[in-house]
């Protein structure tokens, strides 16, 4: 076997477990939210298992309130919850956000500092 053929079987096996691993994932994703019976707890849910998943130690999903050009913490995870309202159009980064529809548009980003 050659230097390539060898570099492209590592290549397929690795892809191969990342899709086993990405299918398992998705499995356990669609059973957990299954058992979920309010929209609370289906986000709830998916807050926990994003943040395992890349290892943050809490994590929070924002809606966009369109009524008052705001996004809205839905769900908190972590010991202290209140609700934050940011107006996306005074920051550039949720103006952006904002630019692509915040309310249909999922999104995520990792906050340094």
């Amino acid at each position: 076997m050659t230097t390539e053929e060898k570099r492209n079987k590592t290549f397929k096996n690795a892809k191969s477990k990342r899709t086993e691993r990405f299918s398992d994932m998705l499995l356990q994703v669609t059973t957990d939210l299954a058992k979920t019976k309010t929209l609370d707890e289906a986000l709830e849910t998916l807050v926990k298992i994003t943040t395992s998943t890349i290892g943050a130690e809490r994590g929070t999903i924002f809606l966009n309130d369109a009524s008052t050009g705001e996004l809205y913490s839905r769900i908190a995870q972590g010991n202290f919850r209140r609700e934050i309202r940011i107006l996306w159009k005074k920051v550039p980064l949720l103006s952006i956000i904002g630019s692509l529809k915040a309310s249909t548009c999922p999104l995520a980003f990792h906050v340094v500092g």
